[in-house]
C-alpha cells in the first residue's frame, strides 16, 4: 500500500553513497498509474529550507496497492534497478535529472522536479497534456532545431554505452514562455536495457522510439498550424541521426 509520508523524516542515498535525511512537508499525486508506481509532487525540508522534488513510490507489478508474498522484494528489486540504471545513464553522459536518490527502505526514488523555473514537465506518454496545465497548445518553438538535433543525438550516445531506451524514458520540459523553449530529460529508467555490446541496431531502436515520442507529443501539444513545420523538421533530424548511426563505429 502507498504510504503517506507527510511530516516524516526519510533518508535518501545518492549514487556516490552520500545520504541525506529530509522531512516530507507535503505530497500531491501527479499520476494515477499503478503499473510500476505512483508519482508525487513533493515538498521537502532540508537544512531549514523547503524545496520541490518528485518522489516515485514503487508498487507491485499489477493494478493494486495490496501486497502479496514476495511483493516487498519485487518492489525493492525494481527500485534498485532504476537506481542502477540512473548510474549507468549518468556515466554515459546522457541527459538525466541532477538529483536521483533511493530511499532507505529501497522502495522509492527522490528526483529533481521538471516543474521548476516556470516549466511544465510532460511524460512521453503525454498523459496529462499541456492543456491540463492551463497552457495553450504550442504554436512555435524557439529552439526547435537545437532541441531536435540534441534529442536524436541522445539515441546514438546511449547506444555507444550499450543502453537501449524505451519510449517512456524521456520527459519533455516545456517553458511557459511564448514562443516556448523545449528540452528533454531521461527521467523514467524502469525499462532501460543494458545490451551486451555497442550496436547500430540499438542506436536505430533508440531513435525510432524518440521519433515515436515526438509524433505523439506533436499530436497532443502542438497547434495544427505549426504541426506540419515541426514534423518536417522531425523527419529531417531523424534521417540525419540514421546517417550518423550508419557511419558510426558501432557494430
Amino acid at each position: 500500500m502507498t504510504e503517506n509520508w507527510e511530516n516524516k523524516n526519510i533518508s535518501f542515498k545518492a549514487a556516490n553513497g552520500r545520504e541525506s535525511t529530509v522531512k516530507i512537508v507535503s505530497e500531491k499525486p501527479l499520476n494515477e498509474s499503478r503499473s510500476y508506481g505512483k508519482i508525487f509532487d513533493t515538498v521537502i525540508e532540508v537544512g531549514g529550507h523547503e524545496r520541490n522534488f518528485v518522489v516515485k513510490k514503487y508498487l507491485p507489478g499489477y493494478e493494486s496497492d495490496r501486497l502479496n508474498a514476495g511483493d516487498e522484494q519485487h518492489i525493492k528489486d525494481t527500485t534498485q534497478n532504476a537506481f542502477r540504471y540512473y548510474t549507468l545513464a549518468k556515466k554515459a553522459g546522457l541527459k538525466v535529472f541532477t538529483t536521483f536518490r533511493i530511499s532507505e527502505d529501497q522502495k522509492s526514488i527522490l528526483m529533481t522536479s521538471g516543474f521548476l523555473d516556470n516549466n511544465i514537465c510532460l511524460g512521453s506518454n503525454n498523459v496529462p497534456g499541456i492543456k491540463d496545465f492551463n497552457h495553450p497548445p504550442i504554436g512555435n518553438i524557439e529552439n526547435v532545431d537545437e532541441f531536435l538535433q540534441n534529442f536524436f543525438s541522445e539515441g546514438l550516445k546511449a547506444a555507444k554505452s550499450r543502453l537501449e531506451l524505451y519510449s517512456d524514458a524521456y520527459f519533455f520540459i516545456v517553458s511557459r514562455d511564448n514562443p516556448t523553449k523545449l528540452d528533454f530529460v531521461l527521467g523514467d529508467l524502469d525499462n532501460l536495457v543494458e545490451k551486451e555490446k555497442p550496436m547500430k541496431e540499438t542506436g536505430f531502436y533508440n531513435i525510432e522510439h524518440i521519433k515515436d515520442m515526438l509524433i505523439e507529443f506533436c499530436g497532443k501539444n502542438i497547434t495544427p498550424e505549426y504541426a506540419k513545420n515541426f514534423m518536417e523538421k522531425v523527419d529531417r533530424y531523424f534521417k540525419e541521426a540514421e546517417n550518423s548511426i550508419e557511419n558510426s563505429d558501432l557494430e
